[in-house]
């Protein structure tokens, strides 16, 4: 199977035609269009097209403009505690049905 082999056929090793300059790895690629020169296609195009209203309420003009606490305004020394410590009590002991009773060597005796 090849060009060497006189007793099988095999297709041509050359061309006459040149070889295309698109592709190569020497290509310029500062020649060829990149994703921004295309346009986006519309999505109408090929789906169907999607609701163009809202049942929501509208912001109040001045909500925007309203002032609101940014990330500098935040910083660990300026916490304030509103007590002077942890509490100090407690809940008690956990009591539950589940758990077994405790079962010592002086208790076989009685």
């Amino acid at each position: 199977m090849g060009p060497k082999t006189a007793y099988t056929s095999a297709s041509p090793c050359y061309s006459v035609r040149g070889r295309s300059q698109r592709g190569r790895f020497d290509e310029d690629l500062a020649k060829t269009p990149g994703p921004a020169a295309f346009s986006p296609v519309a999505v109408d195009a090929y789906r169907t097209r999607a609701p163009v209203y809202t049942m929501g309420v509208r912001p109040k003009p001045g909500a925007a403009k309203a002032v609101k606490p940014g990330p500098a305004d935040y910083s660990i020394g300026r916490v304030t505690l509103i007590k002077p410590q942890a509490p100090a009590c407690t809940f008690g002991i956990r009591h539950s049905i589940y758990t077994a009773p405790l079962i010592t060597e002086d208790s076989s005796d009685l």
